[in-house]
């Protein structure tokens, strides 16, 4: 939707103005001026997209909150010994950190390189080598760079003005949502999602995760108001999608894979009837394995709890049915973890940690939302999308990550837990029925309780391998 107004120009301006006097000045009246650009971009959004004004005070309430953690984060690590504010290293029994300082050190040492003339040829040239673990021609530390050129090296700075991503993807999240609920349930999805700690990691530190979700958010509310109904992309939008592809291809090429393969299915499943038969399929293929494959569940179960790996170019990695069965796991179970192995004085840590409790509830809760999705009241159209893009992708998404990384961390679940919040509000909005919610609700709290005991860092009160031997 494209909707200019004197009031929506009057905004952006006031935005660009922040990000100006923002570049002209520094520490807190620095931060002061970035948050107030955040502030004006979310009303910029609202009368743009002309939503209601819940959505507005809850845009601006979630970056005001983003602000709050990152800073706690940031004097906490400081507290904790890290004087750059950011963690590095071990932290914990198991836990390491690298990504954070290594993106800001990398992305700071090419900024002081390009500021030069001889510098910049030799970076434009492309002949400078990959040192360092990410390169000087990585997506993220090219951006940071940008951003340390025009603002400093101030850490709480490069965060706040990564928001500007997530403020947008709050937007497009609630305008993707807005197509499969009611307002009321529409802002929920909007809330669930945005609450998630494993977002809010990638949120408030010095990581891409944000970003590149807010990319996914943004190409999956383009696909989805071309196609459903079916109709052709205009103009601008389809300048919009070739540069949000191009964007995410260079800061994520696998998410760029898998979105285009999404959206190839969603088109021929708006094309031609199959969902009844893939359903089919899938009810008698599950049907099999879990008749069939009892040890391969019990090796999965028993192995779940190593953190990297096992990987698919070792010589330990497991069958592909093993592998697969973990993805499953994954899909609407979550990870496994054990809550000693977190350092829980460290805020990060806690929200890791408590990401996978929050995991497990809407995972299951999207698990039940199924057999509603498709006896539900949504139109064709609606169940190819949540289908698609609901159950599809993260099992691609997690098909790929489990084989090549061993496990999904928390932050990578951002890449799809929006649509996981739709999928959970839908099948809450479709049952309206109090008690039973209150029922199904229970009994899945009762399994995250569970699931919460074994990850308890009071620790090794169950394990599910354990259950299995």
């Amino acid at each position: 939707m494209v909707y200019t107004s004197k009031p929506c120009t009057v905004l952006l301006l006031g935005w660009l103005a922040s990000h100006v006097l923002a570049g002209l000045t520094d520490g807190g009246i620095q931060h002061l001026f970035v948050l107030t650009g955040l502030v004006v971009l979310n009303s910029f959004l609202y009368r743009q997209m002309r939503f209601q004004t819940d959505i507005l005070w809850c845009g601006i309430g979630l970056t005001l909150l983003f602000a709050v953690v990152a800073y706690f984060q940031y004097i906490n690590a400081v507290a904790l010994g890290y004087c750059d504010g950011m963690l590095y290293g071990a932290v914990g029994v198991k836990h390491e950190y690298y990504d954070l300082s290594e993106y800001y050190y990398e992305s700071k040492q090419l900024a002081d390189l390009v500021v030069t003339n001889a510098g910049r040829d030799l970076w434009m040239s492309g002949s400078l080598s990959n040192d360092g673990t990410y390169g000087p021609y990585n997506a993220f530390n090219v951006l940071n760079t940008i951003m340390m050129l025009l603002y400093g090296d101030n850490v709480i700075t490069l965060v706040l003005l990564k928001m500007n991503f997530s403020v947008v993807a709050i937007y497009l999240l609630y305008g993707i949502a807005n197509r499969f609920l009611s307002p009321a349930f529409a802002f929920y999805s909007v809330l669930a999602y945005n609450l998630y700690p494993g977002y809010l990691v990638g949120v408030t530190n010095l990581l891409r995760d944000n970003i590149i979700a807010t990319l996914i958010i943004g190409l999956a509310y383009i696909i989805t108001a071309a196609w459903d109904p079916p109709g052709k992309l205009s103009l601008v939008r389809k300048i919009i999608t070739i540069i949000l592809c191009g964007i995410l291809l260079y800061f994520r090429n696998y998410a760029f894979g898998i979105l285009v393969v999404t959206a190839a299915i969603y088109y021929y499943s708006n094309s031609y009837r199959w969902q009844k038969l893939t359903i089919l399929i899938g009810l008698v293929s599950i049907s099999i394995l879990g008749f069939t494959l009892g040890n391969e569940i019990q090796y999965v179960l028993a192995e779940l709890y190593q953190e990297d790996g096992p990987h698919l170019w070792e010589s330990s990695a497991p069958s592909s049915v093993r592998m697969l069965l973990r993805v499953v796991y994954f899909m609407f179970l979550g990870q496994p973890g054990k809550g000693e192995d977190f350092y829980l004085w460290s805020v990060t840590e806690w929200l890791n940690f408590s990401g996978f409790v929050y995991l497990h509830f809407f995972l299951l809760m999207s698990l039940v939302g199924l057999y509603y999705l498709i006896s539900g009241r949504l139109n064709k159209g609606e169940k190819t999308a949540i289908l698609v893009f609901g159950y599809i992708m993260p099992f691609l998404f997690l098909l790929l990550i489990t084989y090549i990384f061993g496990w999904p961390i928390p932050r990578l679940y951002s890449m799809w837990l929006w649509i996981t919040c739709i999928v959970v509000m839908i099948f809450l909005e479709s049952v309206n029925d109090y008690w039973k919610i209150i029922w199904i609700g229970s009994v899945i709290a009762v399994i995250s309780a569970f699931y919460f005991l074994q990850y308890s860092p009071f620790g090794g009160i169950l394990r599910i391998g354990a259950l299995v031997q």
